[in-house]
């Protein structure tokens, strides 16, 4: 059974970054969509997409599956144009 711990990472741009420091809210009701949530075991997972990314900021997992929802509701909006 493997029992490593799993960490979520926040990857942002500079845009999206100062939006999520004032708080999640105000990432969440931007019209941003430039950052990515994923879950992870071993750094060695993430390492080249973080040189990807201006910024990253470990997160819970609650603020992972917040994130990630918002996520996906934006980029479905965004879609439906194409």
């Amino acid at each position: 059974m493997d029992n490593q711990k799993t960490n979520y990472v926040l990857l942002v741009n500079a845009g999206a970054m100062e939006l999520y420091e004032t708080s999640i809210e105000h990432l969440m009701l931007s019209s941003n969509y430039d950052f990515l949530v994923y879950p992870f075991t071993d750094w060695n997972e993430v390492i080249n997409d973080l040189e990807e990314w201006e910024h990253y900021r470990i997160i819970d997992e609650t603020t992972y599956k917040i994130l990630h929802r918002n996520l996906c509701i934006k980029i479905r909006e965004l879609l439906k144009y194409f």
